[in-house]
C-alpha cells in the first residue's frame, strides 16, 4: 500500500533557502527497488598509478557515466582512520582522485567528503593521509561531513527513529559510494551497503550500534537509513569500489592480511554491487546480513544469479578473503552495547573561555541546541550527541576536544598517524 509522505529538501535558490516536498513510498526504498537487477561492471585494474582507464571503462559500462555527467556529486570514500594507503584499511587517494578527476572532465562539481571512524579528527584524517591534496589536485574539493549542518531524518524498520544527517545530501544531484573491498568483524563484509555508516556524523554512528546491537539488527539500520534517505529524495544509485587492494582478516591477532582482487566495481545499485563484491571476496551472499536482509525485503538481489555481470567475470572467487577476528563485543550483546557506548564518550567537547570572541557560531551550528549561553559563558548541555559540528564551526577554537585520561591510551592507538596536538 503506497503511503503519501512528505518529505522536506533543502537546496540554496537565489541565496535562499529553499523547501522542496517529496512524495514518496514509505520505508520502500523506492528507486533501490527498481534497481534491483542493475548490472554490475567488474573491470581489472592492477595498480593505483593507471587505474583511470579501468574507471572510465567502468563507469561507462554500468551506466554511470551519463548519470552522473553535469551533475553535482557527493563522493563519499571510506576514510575509518589515519592509516596509510598500504595498509588497504582506507580508501585509496589516488582511487579516489582518478575518480574526480574522470567527473571533473564530465562538467561535473565534485565534493569528496566522510565523517571518520576517529572521533572528531575527520579534517586531520583526510588531510594527514593525503586525501585532501590529491582531490584538491583533481578538480574537486574535500569535505568534512562532521562539520555541518544538518538534518533530522525519521527512518523507519521495526523501530522508528531519528537520525542526523548531513544536509549536503540534500544539496548535490548524486551521492557516490567508494568504499573499500575489506572485511568486517559484524557485518561479515564491507561494501556499498555498509559504507553508508559513514553518513552519520561523529558519534552518532556508535549510537547507532548502541541502539542496534548485533549483526543482523545493525544491518537492518543501515539498510533502513538507505531506504530513508531514498525515499527524502537523496539519489544513492552509484557506487564505485576500490577493489584493487583489499584487507582481510581485519583486527585478528594474528595479524591482518592484504588481498589483491585488482578489480573496480561500479553500479547504479548498491545492493547489486554488495553481490558481486561478496563474490569477489571469495563469501557466500546469504553469509552477508546486508545482502540477505536486503533480499528478504524486496529490494536487492538474493544471489549473482540476479545480477548482470559486465566484464571480467573470472574476477569472480579468484581471490579468498579470511573473515575478520570477532571479539567479545561481537558476541555478545552487552559487551558490544558498552563497548560502543564507551567509544562514543571517548571524545568529549568543552568550552575554553579564554579564546571565545562571542561568535556564537556553536549556537547556531548546534543541531539538538544543546549549547547556550548562561550568566554570558558558553554551557554544552548534557543533551550533545558529539556530533562535533561545533567544534568545526568556531573560527577562534574555542570549541576544544577532550579525552579522558583513562581512555587516552586507547584513543592515542586509534589516532596513529594524526597529530593530537587539538586536544584540550
Amino acid at each position: 500500500m503506497r503511503d503519501r509522505v512528505t518529505r522536506t529538501r533543502w537546496r540554496p535558490l537565489r541565496g535562499r533557502r529553499c523547501r522542496v516536498t517529496r512524495i514518496g513510498v514509505d520505508g520502500q526504498c523506492a528507486r533501490q527497488q527498481r534497481a534491483k537487477t542493475s548490472s554490475v561492471s567488474v573491470h581489472d585494474c592492477s595498480s593505483y598509478e593507471a587505474c583511470e582507464e579501468p574507471l572510465a571503462l567502468a563507469l561507462r559500462t554500468s551506466g554511470l557515466l551519463d548519470h552522473l555527467a553535469r551533475k553535482r556529486v557527493l563522493l563519499k570514500p571510506n576514510m575509518m582512520k589515519a592509516s596509510p594507503a598500504e595498509r588497504a584499511e582506507s580508501t585509496h587517494p589516488r582511487f579516489v582522485a582518478a575518480l574526480t578527476a574522470l567527473l571533473v572532465n564530465l562538467d561535473c562539481e565534485v565534493l569528496v567528503g566522510d565523517s571518520s571512524g576517529l572521533l572528531g579528527f575527520t579534517q586531520e584524517v583526510l588531510d594527514s593521509t593525503g586525501m585532501t591534496d590529491a582531490v584538491l589536485r583533481a578538480g574537486g574539493k574535500a569535505v568534512n561531513l562532521d562539520a555541518g549542518p544538518f538534518v533530522q531524518l525519521t527512518v523507519g524498520g521495526s523501530v522508528r527513529r531519528a537520525l542526523w544527517v548531513p544536509r549536503l545530501l540534500f544539496e548535490v544531484d548524486r551521492v557516490v559510494q567508494v568504499p573499500k573491498l575489506k572485511t568486517h568483524s559484524l557485518t561479515v563484509m564491507s561494501a556499498a551497503v555498509k559504507n553508508l555508516m559513514g553518513l552519520l556524523p561523529g558519534a552518532t554512528k556508535c549510537d547507532l550500534h548502541v541502539r542496534l546491537p548485533g549483526a543482523a539488527p545493525l544491518c537492518g539500520g543501515i539498510i533502513d537509513l538507505c531506504c530513508a534517505l531514498d525515499d527524502a529524495g537523496v539519489d544513492l544509485g552509484a557506487v564505485v569500489v576500490d577493489g584493487l587492494w583489499g584487507l582481510a582478516r581485519k583486527g585478528s591477532p594474528r595479524g591482518e592480511l592484504l588481498r589483491k582482487p585488482e578489480v573496480v566495481i561500479a553500479s547504479r545499485s548498491l545492493f547489486a554491487a554488495d553481490v558481486v563484491c561478496a563474490e569477489v571476496m571469495g563469501l557466500r551472499p546469504e553469509e552477508v546480513p546486508t545482502i540477505r536482509i536486503a533480499s528478504q525485503r524486496g529490494i536487492g538481489p538474493a544471489s549473482l544469479d540476479e545480477v548482470e555481470v559486465v566484464g571480467n567475470r573470472c574476477a569472480l572467487g579468484k581471490t579468498r578473503f579470511e573473515p575478520a577476528w570477532r571479539g567479545l563485543k561481537d558476541r555478545v550483546e552487552t559487551a558490544h552495547r558498552l563497548h560502543y557506548w564507551i567509544r562514543g564518550r571517548t571524545v568529549e567537547v568543552v568550552h575554553d573561555p579564554s579564546r571565545c570572541r562571542s561568535d556564537h557560531a556553536c549556537i547556531e551550528i548546534c543541531p539538538v541546541r544543546c549549547i547556550d549561553l548562561r550568566d554570558g559563558r558558553v554551557r554544552i548541555g548534557p543533551s550533545c550527541i558529539r556530533c562535533f559540528a561545533c567544534h568545526a564551526a568556531c573560527p577562534h577554537g574555542a570549541i576544544r576536544l577532550r579525552v579522558p585520561r583513562p581512555l587516552r591510551g586507547t584513543f592515542d592507538r586509534r589516532a596513529a598517524g594524526v597529530s593530537t596536538d587539538k586536544l584540550a
